[in-house]
């Protein structure tokens, strides 16, 4: 019965928690200007060539916004999935699908974005590898799937 409780209180600050996530990825496209303005003249010195810094950037975290918003509902998907006693289901191993996808489009536009700032880099390489570890949990999934289709079947 503890195991039970601690499960339930967990999905519920899960759930909390990706609330919070899109409170903050809406905060940040709201205020995107004035945070790429601080950010620019925070490493102005280390930015050499004329490029349009302010644009590249936003154009970055713009683009990175909407899988973030993807992942974000699809992530509260699989929570409220899993709150319903919905574990082995074939609607999570979409979920985690997408998921994984999101990252790998975050991971793109990273690489893109590291032609003219290179510590894009390493947010590509975290995102791409999230997007691996996504991609095993989903076939994970997907076996579970069959094996309690199977199990169903027998019974």
């Amino acid at each position: 019965m503890k195991q039970q409780n601690d499960a339930v209180g967990s999905l519920a600050i899960s759930q909390l928690l990706v609330k919070v996530f899109l409170g903050v990825l809406v905060g940040v496209d709201v205020a995107a200007y004035w945070l790429v303005e601080w950010f620019l003249s925070w490493t102005r010195y280390r930015l050499t060539a004329d490029l349009p810094w302010q644009a590249l950037f936003l154009l970055t975290l713009y683009a990175a916004s909407i899988p973030a918003y993807f992942a974000l509902y699809r992530l509260y998907r699989l929570l409220a999935n899993l709150d319903k006693g919905q574990v082995f289901v074939e609607q999570n191993v979409t979920c985690l699908a997408v998921l994984s996808r999101c990252c790998w489009v975050v991971a793109a536009i990273c690489l893109a974005s590291a032609l003219y700032y290179l510590p894009y880099l390493l947010v590509m390489v975290a995102a791409a590898f999230m997007a691996l570890i996504l991609r095993i949990v989903q076939n994970v999934f997907r076996q579970a799937c069959e094996m309690k289709d199977e199990l169903d079947l027998t019974v």
